[in-house]
């Protein structure tokens, strides 16, 4: 028994030492040399900071790679690209264009490096600039209907930092905001950016600020019309009332709570001699923090009957038959006029014309849109007509 148990030991250590050696052939069977090409390693620049301290910059390339042949053992070779390490040393340079040899090695022995593509890199340098521009805030868009934009920051002074080259190329620095559909006030960031001459954006800076924080006052629009004020002595034939300011309203914007009480601007005094000798520009009496949304609009009075021109008899005729002439049955017409027409007019004698005795028409032919259409008056015999008011009527024409 002890005979046989002794020759199974032996039976398993000889197995043991064969299944060593086998994996130790195996192993060296298989642990080939190889040569591989290992592609887009990084390569690194050295002396930056000596660059940088020294006012030079880099145009280009902002980075680099290169690709890299190496030979090793089959077990090594996963490890390989790891070990690679791939530079160039910028001390000592300059301004200008340089073609700077790769320096490639590995930091495992028993990996070779056997080529590398490219051998060089063409690197361009820069005297570092800076330079102060007033960018222009550009704002995009409209308010929500009924609303206004106030009066925003125009400029915002910054710093525009980079290579000289591309400090050179700026024309303007811009930030914009978007204000479409706005109701309310708000606070709005916008991205500052270099534009060169035709309007492209110039890479490769540092604007500082790089962006810019806007307040965006939103407010609210109200049209309204405006009450004229004519001081001075009147006389009994003029009636202050026939005349008129143009345009008859103005938009004016502010907080609601202001506009909302607002049914009226007051004109400033002026008086019957201004309008006569033609000084007839009016200014306005805005309530406090009311402005114009068109502060370039301008306001006359308009002396529609020219009472003050020459001598007359004015005619009121509160409800006007305008006729209609020459209608196509293809369309429908309305008047969207519903006032009194004056009418100033003298006579032969000192007969009062009356209503009944004047003809107003307006003449539709040919006509097939909507618009503003002059009124046509004949007098009876002997009189003669020297204004009107108003001169058109509005006409809403629809097909049928």
């Amino acid at each position: 028994m002890k005979s046989n148990s002794r020759k199974e030991w032996m039976l398993r250590i000889l197995s043991l030492v064969f299944a060593v050696l086998l994996w130790a052939y195996v192993r060296g069977e298989t642990n080939i040399l190889q040569t591989k090409t290992l592609r887009n390693i990084n390569v690194v620049y050295e002396g930056m900071d000596d660059l940088k301290q020294r006012g030079f910059v880099i145009i280009s390339p902002k980075e680099a790679k290169v690709n890299v042949t190496v030979e090793a053992y089959s077990n090594t070779m996963p490890y390989a690209k790891d070990s690679i390490s791939a530079k160039i040393d910028l001390s000592d340079y300059s301004a200008g264009e340089f073609s700077l040899p790769i320096d490639v090695s590995s930091i495992q022995s028993d990996i070779k490096i056997k080529a590398f593509d490219p051998a060089t890199i063409p690197i361009k340098i820069d005297k570092r600039a800076s330079q102060a521009f007033m960018a222009n805030i550009v704002v995009k868009g409209k308010p929500a209907t009924n609303f206004s934009l106030g009066d925003i920051k125009k400029q915002e002074r910054v710093s525009v930092s980079g290579p000289s080259t591309f400090i050179n190329q700026v024309e303007k620095v811009e930030a914009s905001i978007d204000v479409t559909n706005l109701k309310k006030t708000d606070y709005l960031k916008a991205e500052m950016i270099a534009y060169d001459s035709k309007g492209e954006q110039v890479e490769n800076l540092t604007i500082e600020p790089s962006t810019v924080q806007i307040e965006v006052p939103i407010l609210k629009v109200k049209t309204v019309p405006i009450k004229l004020n004519i001081i001075g002595d009147i006389p009994e034939n003029i009636n202050t009332e026939y005349f008129s300011v143009e345009p008859k309203t103005v938009t004016i914007r502010g907080n609601s709570d202001v506009i909302d009480s607002v049914d009226y601007i007051n004109a400033k005094e002026i008086t019957l001699d201004n309008i006569r000798q033609g000084t007839n520009d009016l200014s306005l009496n805005l309530p406090e923090n009311v402005s114009l949304v068109d502060p370039k609009v301008k306001f006359k009075v308009n002396d529609n009957l020219g009472q003050l021109i020459s001598n007359g008899k004015i005619l009121r005729i509160d409800d006007p038959k305008v006729n209609l002439l020459n209608e196509d049955e293809k369309y429908s017409y309305k008047m969207n006029y519903d006032g009194p027409i004056l009418i100033k007019y003298k006579g032969q004698t000192d007969r009062e014309l009356e209503a009944s005795e004047v003809l107003l028409n307006i003449n539709l032919n040919e006509v097939t849109e909507s618009g503003e259409f002059p009124i046509e008056v004949s007098l009876p015999l002997g009189f003669e007509l020297l204004s009107l008011s108003p001169e058109t009527i509005d006409i809403e024409v629809k097909e049928k």
